[in-house]
């Protein structure tokens, strides 16, 4: 074992985030979430050697529960995740979308869709015109508000917002708070979805 993975190995086994694992058990039973909904949040939990449910059993034993035809898709999941999130705890709340924003495959980073049509270069990277730590503020704010139905507007909101085949010479000038918010005062209801780059003068020709 490598010294890399022996650190991952260790960082999972950690009473933090086993802790944190246990909170996501506690939280499927509390809230009685579905088979399904359960499932697509372990697979989430589990995409790195450092995540709680890394070749864990539970993600054998829930698969056995679920009808992977009744596995909704990453738009209408990442709906009812904020559905039970919203009157549990807040503080959970932020924790679990915080972990649930880490990797690109993960189901919060694929309510943008990436394009079928665009193929990725070598020099060019996948970016989210709204970045996901900001979009999960956002849908955090409204979990505490409680607002279901403007987390479901946002969620749709985002679901119209293809990713981008950033070329990294471009990607290299959103630097700052542009690199993860958005403009101060930006306002996703009447504002411009591609502002960050307008400010950061990003050529046009790769996101209009």
């Amino acid at each position: 074992m490598s010294i890399a993975t022996e650190r991952l190995t260790d960082k999972r086994l950690s009473v933090e985030v086993q802790s944190f694992k246990k909170k996501v058990l506690d939280f499927f039973e509390a809230q009685s979430v579905s088979p399904e909904i359960q499932y697509r949040i372990i697979l989430d939990l589990a995409k790195k050697m450092d995540m709680p449910f890394y070749k864990d059993d539970e993600k054998k034993n829930i698969k056995a529960k679920v009808s992977i035809r009744l596995v909704p898709s990453c738009t209408d999941c990442a709906k009812e995740i904020v559905g039970y999130l919203i009157g549990y705890d807040d503080a959970f709340a932020d924790e679990l979308l915080s972990n649930l924003i880490r990797q690109q495959e993960q189901t919060f980073r694929k309510i943008c869709p990436r394009s079928k049509k665009t193929k990725l270069g070598k020099n060019c990277i996948w970016e989210h015109p709204i970045p996901a730590s900001y979009s999960k503020n956002i849908l955090l704010s409204y979990i505490k508000s409680p607002k279901l139905a403007k987390a479901k507007d946002y969620i749709d909101y985002l679901a119209a917002i293809p990713q981008i085949a950033l070329p990294k010479t471009e990607d290299v000038k959103l630097t700052g708070d542009l690199k993860y918010s958005m403009p101060q005062g930006w306002n996703w209801e009447k504002d411009d979805k591609f502002a960050r780059y307008v400010v950061a003068d990003i050529a046009p020709k790769y996101y209009r």
